[in-house]
């Protein structure tokens, strides 16, 4: 794997970095005793004075921006405080991870030359590169190329956790991700080989919702609210400081919310500094009674990546098809769910995951259920050499290339990286063949009939493509006229077909999609995926659509 410096967990609620390594650790960052992780958190005051961390997390609650990884997440531009105050929210991200360096700085750390970063499976390539590059502009030096996924870097914490103890696999193993953290749910089904050293890791199927802690924070909060007005008379829309009581009631409820992850109750209380509140006793039932609807969208959406995993076993089944198999024939497939995020620690989380599959063994993604928070970050940083991981979709772009008039090269983007081969649509109404389909047709202008298919990573670099027989470098050129240009279409099994202007047809296959990593201590220039033709010139390829990984 590449030879970076820092592991770097940018989260909804808190921040963390980690020591790469063959055993990563994470390293403290935090202020408190026994903390170390920052709050996600920046205040700026009347004054125009800035906090960061646990001080903005102590200060004015009118004043603080917090989850700002959010607008990433939502594609959001700006945040708001309670006191009204707008500013941009890539400037807030910055600063915090500024301070991030500020601590690391303080407290021994001072090379940032290559930082891997995680993020959601569900964000877009536009939204990887904001990321990035807002950690560069922190002063941390990191590459898009090399960003992975969560639910990839809880499976490898998870994965090395146990290989650490001497657990090994003599069989094929499948696990469900389940990374429910403050501001995201990630679910990824992967499939671990057994391997001589460590194994290889397959994942099959990802989705994400953007429900998760914040969400809880917010249901929890309307519940006390209501109970407020009903037992107490206190009508929160009525006081002078209506948003600040609001800010104060959800931070209360949150820290309700991690305390009943211990115990059957507890009592809601606010600082009487901040507001005037009565007290009120919570119980575990009822944060079970609130959580009960988006725990019910979180098991729709590991259902929706059980079945995409079923979808491609070889058999050819439908959409409508597989929607029909019961889901405890699909649960019984699973061998493990392994639990990550902050979130996951409520004790209704492992119930209803170990009611849907019964037979699996769950699992946190840390040996410590308190530290399941650094799985991420702890996987991001570890060093050993997963070779043979694989993802789910394409993690790079295909670009059709040509000459215009001037015999200037002309680049248009036809399947950006990360975006989803199919839609849940497609799968609803019975779509065989799910795909991404691209239509392409030059400008009238361009007198070149001649194109060229370029993958290239998320980065800009070049992938080379090599025959995967004889590993010869392929120059995939195709006829384009202004009346037909190319159709292609990339299929979830890895395969590509292609059919250029004059009826050729191009159909090749990647066995895997890899996960791209950019070495930048070796400094190489090129990157290399292999690919099966399997046909060309004319032939009427009826293949099959759905490949078992092997």
């Amino acid at each position: 794997m590449s030879d970076f410096t820092l592991g770097l967990d940018f989260g909804t609620t808190t921040t963390l970095v980690a020591l790469p390594g063959l055993e990563p650790r994470v390293f403290p960052i935090g202020k408190e005793a026994g903390s170390t992780w920052l709050p996600s958190v920046m205040s700026i005051d009347q004054r125009g004075v800035s906090l960061f961390g646990e001080d903005a997390d102590k200060g004015a609650l009118q004043d603080q921006f917090r989850s700002p990884k959010r607008a990433i997440t939502l594609d959001q531009p700006t945040v708001t405080n309670a006191a009204g105050l707008t500013m941009p929210a890539d400037d807030v991200i910055t600063r915090i991870l500024e301070e991030v360096r500020r601590r690391c700085e303080e407290n021994g750390l001072m090379d940032f030359s290559s930082v891997r970063v995680s993020c959601p499976a569900m964000w877009t390539g536009a939204q990887r590169r904001r990321l990035i590059g807002l950690v560069n502009d922190a002063g941390f030096v990191s590459d898009i190329d090399n960003v992975l996924d969560e639910p990839i870097s809880a499976s490898i914490a998870w994965w090395w956790s146990r290989f650490s103890k001497g657990l090994r696999i003599e069989v094929k193993q499948r696990a469900v991700i389940f990374d429910l953290g403050g501001g995201t749910l990630d679910v990824a089904v992967v499939d671990f080989y057994p391997r001589a050293g460590l194994p290889e890791m397959t994942i099959i199927a990802a989705r994400g919702i953007a429900i998760a802690g914040d969400e809880l924070d917010r249901a929890l909060a309307e519940h006390v609210t209501q109970r407020l007005a009903e037992e107490f008379d206190f009508d929160v829309a009525s006081k002078k400081d209506a948003e600040v009581i609001r800010v104060a009631i959800r931070l209360a409820a949150r820290e309700c919310k991690e305390i009943l992850s211990a115990v059957d109750e507890t009592t809601f209380s606010v600082d009487p500094s901040i507001a005037d509140i009565p007290t009120l006793k919570v119980s575990r039932v009822e944060l079970n009674d609130i959580f009960h609807p988006l725990m019910r969208s979180a098991i729709a959406c590991v259902e929706s990546a059980l079945r995409e995993a079923r979808m491609k076993a070889g058999d050819g089944l439908t959409g409508p098809e597989v929607a029909k198999i019961p889901i405890v024939e699909l649960a019984s497939d699973i061998d493990y769910v392994v639990l990550a995020g902050g979130m996951s620690q409520i004790p209704k989380v492992a119930d209803d995951l170990q009611a849907m599959m019964p037979k699996a063994q769950v699992e946190f993604a840390t040996s410590n259920s308190r530290t399941c928070t650094s799985a991420i970050v702890l996987g991001a940083a570890n060093r050993n050499d997963f070779e043979n991981l694989n993802v789910h979709r394409p993690n790079f772009n295909f670009i059709i290339v040509h000459k215009d008039k001037l015999g200037q090269e002309r680049r248009h983007l036809v399947y950006e990286a990360f975006t989803p081969l199919y839609t849940l649509e497609q799968v609803i109404v019975g779509e065989k063949y799910l795909g991404y389909r691209i239509a392409w047709l030059p400008h009238e202008n361009s007198p070149s009939k001649r194109v060229t298919l370029r993958i290239e990573s998320i980065g800009g670099r070049e992938v080379t493509l090599l025959d995967g027989e004889s590993g010869n470098k392929l120059d995939l050129e195709f006829d384009a006229d202004t009346f037909k240009g190319v159709v292609m279409k990339i299929y979830v099994n890895g395969n590509i077909v292609i059919y250029d202007s004059s009826g050729r047809e191009f159909v090749a296959r990647v066995r895997k999609w890899p996960h791209i990593r950019w070495n930048s201590s070796m400094n190489l220039s090129r990157y290399e995926l292999k690919i099966e033709v399997k046909s060309l010139l004319g032939s009427n390829y009826k293949g099959e659509d759905w490949w078992r990984f092997k």
